[in-house]
Formats: C-alpha cells, sequence, structure tokens
C-alpha cells in the first residue's frame, strides 16, 4: 500500500510545488511507482507538470471529488490520469477547484472527501503526493487528514538572517521546543472521536453534559489537562493555567514570554478572547498574535477551538 505524503503551508512562496514536483520526479528516477496529486486551484504543480492549458482539461481532481460528494460512479482513470515526461502519474487541477469549499458546504463528512478518493489508488502506487493549497480550510483539512506523512516546506528567515546554519537553526528549534506552553479548548468532541482519541460512549457522554475539553501541549506532546462546562469557564482556565507557567516557568514575569491566541475557524471568538488576555495580563508590554491553530492539531480537533500559548522570548 503507498505511502501518502502531503505538501502543504498555509503562506505560498515558500517552495510548496517546487518540493511536491521535484520530490515526486526522484522518487521515480528511484524506482517508485509515484501520483502526484495538485490540489491547488493556481495549478502551478499540473504547468510544472507540462499542462500547459489546465483550464482545457475535462476531468480533474475537482470533478473526482465532485463524483464521489454526488455519490457518482468516479471516471475512469484514464479520463483524468497524465503520465508525465518524468513517469510520474499527475492527478491534475483547474480552477475549477476554487469551488473547493462551495461543493463541500453542508456535505457530511466533508474532510474525509479526499481520503475516499485516495484509498481508491493507494494499491496502485508506492507513493502519492499531494500539493496542497496554501491556506487553512476544508481543502486543506482533507489533505492532512488523508496523509501518512506531511512536510511542510519553511523559510526560517530570522535565524537565517542571523547567519545561523541549517544545522544550526535544527538544534536551536529542539533545544527550545519545551519552552512554550499551549493550552487549547475543543469545542466539539466529534473529531476527537473520528481520531480515536475518545470512545464513542465518551463522545456522547461528553456531548450530552456540553464538555469542553481543555487540551495541552508542551514539546511534543498533547494531553487533557481540564474540562469545561462553559466558553467562559474554558477561556478562564487557560489564562489561570498560563498565569501559572509564567510564575513558576519562566520567571514570574509575563514580559518574559510571547503571548499568543490561535483558533481554528473562529476568529471572532478569537478576537474577543485577545481582549480578555489582555485584560487579564495588565502589564505585558508585548503584541497579543491572533493566528490560525497549527495545522496537525486542527485536523483532529476540529473547527470552533480556542487556544492560548506561551513562549519564552528568544
Amino acid at each position: 500500500m503507498g505511502k501518502v505524503l502531503g505538501i502543504v503551508n498555509r503562506k505560498g512562496g515558500v517552495g510548496k510545488t517546487t518540493t511536491a514536483t521535484t520530490l515526486s520526479y526522484l522518487l521515480s528516477k528511484e524506482g517508485c511507482k509515484v501520483a502526484l496529486i495538485d490540489f491547488d486551484g493556481q495549478r502551478h504543480t499540473t504547468k510544472l507538470c507540462g499542462v500547459t492549458a489546465p483550464e482545457q482539461l475535462s476531468v480533474t481532481i475537482y470533478d473526482i471529488l465532485k463524483c464521489i460528494v454526488m455519490n457518482e460512479e468516479l471516471p475512469d482513470k484514464g479520463s483524468y490520469m497524465i503520465r508525465t515526461e518524468t513517469g510520474v502519474d499527475l492527478i491534475p487541477a483547474n480552477n475549477k477547484l476554487d469551488n473547493f469549499d462551495k461543493l463541500m458546504c453542508d456535505t457530511d463528512f466533508a474532510e474525509y472527501k479526499l481520503k475516499e478518493f485516495v484509498d481508491t489508488i493507494k494499491e496502485q502506487y508506492d507513493y502519492i503526493l499531494i500539493d496542497g493549497m496554501p491556506k487553512m480550510g476544508t481543502a486543506m483539512i482533507n489533505v492532512m487528514i488523508c496523509c501518512d506523512s506531511l512536510v511542510i516546506p519553511v523559510q526560517s528567515e530570522t535565524l537565517a538572517v542571523e547567519g545561523m546554519a541549517v544545522e544550526e537553526i535544527v538544534k536551536y528549534l529542539m533545544d527550545t521546543k519545551m519552552e512554550s506552553s499551549i493550552y487549547i479548548m475543543v469545542d466539539t468532541l466529534k473529531y476527537l472521536k473520528k481520531g480515536g482519541r475518545v470512545t464513542p460512549a465518551a463522545a456522547a457522554l461528553g456531548t450530552i453534559l456540553k464538555l469542553k475539553p481543555v487540551l495541552q501541549i508542551q514539546g511534543e506532546k498533547l494531553d487533557a489537562f481540564a474540562k469545561a462546562r462553559t466558553l467562559t469557564q474554558a477561556k478562564n482556565i487557560m489564562i489561570n493555567a498560563v498565569k501559572a507557567d509564567v510564575e513558576k516557568r519562566f520567571g514570574g514575569n509575563v514580559n518574559n514570554v510571547h503571548l499568543e491566541i490561535a483558533h481554528t475557524h473562529n476568529l471572532q471568538e478569537a478576537l474577543n478572547f485577545k481582549e480578555e488576555v489582555a485584560a487579564a495580563f495588565p502589564e505585558y508590554q508585548g503584541q497579543i498574535y491572533v493566528d490560525h491553530l497549527s495545522l496537525s492539531v486542527s485536523c483532529h480537533i476540529g473547527p470552533g477551538s480556542l487556544a492560548l500559548a506561551a513562549t519564552k522570548r528568544m
């Protein structure tokens, strides 16, 4: 059964498509059977693989997923699979993929539709590479759920400007990975149940009781931290936990850390939470950043979550 690799980043211009196409070529050159899925409406992967007019393609990855959503028979492989000069089988994209979110609107288990398709071709390849869209949303979560591993091209610009070599940057990041505390309120147990992190019985009971679990990440571990019954209670738990970390782990001075808020498809509530955090830490002199929660966590906990993090200043 083939290994599925997703090449993703919420930011464009970091070498995502270049990584996907180059890696697929190198794997093919080593004798592996490789499929490359262009899952980005910008269709750069499709063009790099030699398709000069992707808008003229009658069947693309969008059309395949539309068949899955509509419970229709999948098109014949020969109608969409393009064998490239490098021996890679390309599943192309064109601008129809811009309508993906609209297609998935009100679709049950929308986050699993790409996986449904990939599962139909997994046995035929050693590797399946997916070039994902450079934005967070249903499409990105689809990629993350169906992949065995993710490749996230990044530019370590700040440390690189300081003259650090790649090896030094990696060592620095590994040495400092424990110098953060992250607390995450989960809005629904649906996705934790799907991922096997809670049992169906526990999910059903938690839903009835309207529980909002608060999770904790320190280093590489994701653990349960507390249970809340309301959003207000969950936010207070996270604020008090960060206060305790500042006191016990970061020298008792909140200005020794960066405060950050993250969310999954919950921007307005995150902005409201920012005001509450600012009021809870009146002595904090830095900017409180608000951003999307990391992709590797978001796909497991679903939309509606809020997170509060404290990261030691460099």
